[in-house]
C-alpha cells in the first residue's frame, strides 16, 4: 500500500504519546520565543543547579525594589504631570486641526 492516510496518522499520534510529545516541540519550535520565555528558562535552569544563588539574587532583587521605589508623593506628582502633558498634546492637536 501507498503511505499512511491523515486520519491513520492522526490515529497513530493519538495512541502514541511520544509522537504527541514530539508534535508539541515542532510546534512550538516553528513560534518565535517572547524574551520572559528565555528568562524563565534561565531561571529553571538555574534552580535546579544552583538554588542557593537563586535564594541570594531573590533577596537582592528585592531589596534593590525596595530602596529604589518611589514614594507614593513622587508617583502621585509623576502621574499628573503625565496626564496634564497628553492633556496639553490633546489640546493642540484639536487646535491645529481647528485651524486647517
Amino acid at each position: 500500500m501507498g503511505s499512511p492516510t491523515l486520519t491513520q496518522q492522526s490515529q497513530q499520534q493519538q495512541s502514541n504519546p511520544q509522537a504527541q510529545a514530539q508534535a508539541q516541540v515542532q510546534a512550538q519550535q516553528q513560534l518565535p520565543r517572547k524574551p520572559w520565555e528565555y528568562v524563565d528558562d534561565i531561571l529553571r535552569t538555574l534552580r535546579t543547579a544552583y538554588p542557593l544563588l537563586i535564594v541570594s539574587m531573590e533577596g537582592i532583587v528585592d531589596s534593590v525594589n525596595t530602596r529604589f521605589k518611589c514614594p507614593w508623593d513622587e508617583d502621585s506628582y509623576r502621574l499628573i504631570v503625565a496626564l496634564l502633558n497628553d492633556g496639553i498634546s490633546v489640546s493642540n492637536h484639536l487646535r491645529y486641526l481647528a485651524n486647517r
